[in-house]
């Protein structure tokens, strides 16, 4: 409902859940019962029963995407983001509100291929290299310019300079970066080096 130029929202039976002093509201794509709200010219989150989930700090926010079949979007969480001189920095809030990754980062992306609620993993970058973060660990560190999930053996693999390595879920080493192309099929890693060719 909207009230001297600002929105609240109301229930079906009129009951007001919240005063009007939000800018705007809108529904938030992926996180069900979440509301995008903004206010003063900032974004933040709010549930449908009206309780502040992320303050209106933000000049971004979007939902990770993350998916199960019996939750739904539930466990989902937030890409925060804030604009600067140097253009917008991201950060990140698990789904409970609580902030996993400072805002400081270039991009980041949950990898919603592993599907674990209390282990979130984010791929970030960060002055322009990549890392990936387990919670707010950083697993495999920002070195690379670029990382691939594997879902089906599990594996990250990463390049630098056209040489790939493997990391596994945890962040340890498994191929170190020398290899000149590495595929993977099935439980099996093709990896070519100086014109030869190994099997893992």
């Amino acid at each position: 409902y909207k009230e001297n130029g600002k929105y609240g929202i109301i229930s079906f039976e009129g009951k007001q859940i919240t005063k009007p002093i939000y800018d705007s509201i809108e529904s938030l794509l992926y996180r069900e019962g979440c509301l995008i709200v903004k206010q003063n010219e900032k974004y933040g989150v709010i549930n449908i029963k009206g309780q502040e989930v992320i303050e209106a700090q933000y000049d971004s926010i979007s939902a990770d995407g993350y998916y199960e079949e019996e939750t739904k979007y539930k466990n989902a969480g937030f890409i925060i983001g804030t604009k600067g001189e140097e253009g917008y920095r991201y950060g990140y809030i698990n789904s409970e509100g609580k902030e996993i990754l400072s805002v400081e980062y270039n991009q980041i992306e949950r990898i919603t291929e592993i599907p674990a609620k209390n282990q979130i993993y984010l791929l970030a970058l960060k002055n322009g290299q990549a890392g990936v973060y387990k919670n707010n660990n950083l697993i495999i560190k920002h070195s690379y310019e670029e990382i691939e999930y594997n879902r089906q053996n599990e594996l990250f693999v990463v390049r630098k300079a056209n040489k790939q390595g493997t990391f596994g879920k945890n962040g340890e080493e498994i191929l170190k970066l020398e290899y000149d192309n590495i595929s993977i099929s099935q439980n099996n890693i093709k990896a070519q080096k100086d014109g030869n060719t190994y099997y893992f």
